[in-house]
């Protein structure tokens, strides 16, 4: 990476979990923790194959791959789907754009799944996320990392560099 501050790759999933065009190989996210950069890992349909639609368990996966990978300090959560509690409407209008998104020939591979993970289908997914990685033996003050504090220190060395 040529980067001269630290780099961020935020909506990404791991090649090594699951190969999609959008993952990221190890040695991609090895190089942007190297510059003491982050990735965040999305909560998109290219988690898993079509048609499975990715649970919490296969977003875990991808997050604990590039902990592995990248280290504590290099890991963040990638959310840019909805906050709100997505409902049968919303579903649909999902559907619609991609529906239009393949039609018109912009769609990525996979892109015939609701922009969604159901079982993180709630206003406090991130308490979800944070109560996965506490399960699963991540100390509290790493949690907090993954839930914002890595992406609030790059996001501090780039914008007052």
């Amino acid at each position: 990476m040529r980067s001269a501050y630290p780099p961020l790759i935020t909506h990404a999933g791991c090649r090594a979990v699951f190969m999609h065009p959008r993952n990221k190989e190890d040695r991609e996210l090895k190089a942007l923790a190297d510059k003491g950069g982050v990735v965040g890992i999305y909560m998109l349909p290219y988690l898993t194959e079509s048609p499975k639609q990715p649970m919490l368990d296969d977003y875990m996966k991808h997050l604990e791959h590039a902990l592995k990978v990248c280290g504590e300090d290099h890991v963040g959560v990638g959310s840019d789907v909805p906050f709100f509690q997505v409902d049968a409407e919303d579903l649909e209008a999902m559907k619609k754009s991609a529906e239009k998104r393949q039609a018109d020939g912009i769609a990525a591979p996979g892109e015939d799944r609701p922009t969604y993970i159901p079982d993180l289908n709630t206003p406090r997914k991130m308490e979800r996320i944070a109560d996965a990685l506490l399960k699963r033996g991540h100390k509290s003050g790493v949690v907090e990392k993954i839930l914002g504090n890595n992406f609030k220190r790059v996001f501090g060395e780039i914008w007052t560099a």
